[in-house]
């Protein structure tokens, strides 16, 4: 899925700092499209506390993002919330607001499924 982080302050250059990433629920890991005013790297992991998804570094587990109250097993398109980025060393953590931009076709499904065969085996 395409989501869309915007953080509060400015860059030098002048616009606010953001970032758009996909994230993958099946895999847990992420890719960076673009970005301006953070550093992120090109990709990572992506784990969850079970509210909020995290997402990590590719090199160790340390949180770069916090999308706060995301909703990893049933995304959808339109759904947005915080986004606390802690991913800058030396700098203070920066609020926002995460967006859902796109689901793929089959994700959403592929996730419900995943999720009836967990209750199945409980």
């Amino acid at each position: 899925m395409r989501v869309t982080l915007h953080f509060d302050g400015k860059t030098p250059d002048g616009p606010c700092p953001y970032a758009v990433i996909w994230l993958d629920a099946t895999t847990r890991t992420w890719q960076r499209e673009g970005y301006v005013g953070i550093d992120l790297p090109e990709a990572g992991k992506l784990t969850t506390d079970g509210i909020h998804a995290l997402v990590c570094g590719s090199k160790n587990m340390a949180t770069l993002c916090v999308l706060e109250a995301f909703d990893l097993e049933s995304p959808r398109r339109g759904a947005n919330g915080i986004a606390q980025w802690y991913g800058t060393p030396s700098v203070t953590a920066q609020s926002g607001r995460w967006l859902v931009e796109h689901v793929e076709a089959g994700e959403a499904s592929v996730n419900a499924q995943r999720r009836k065969r967990q209750t199945l085996d409980e």
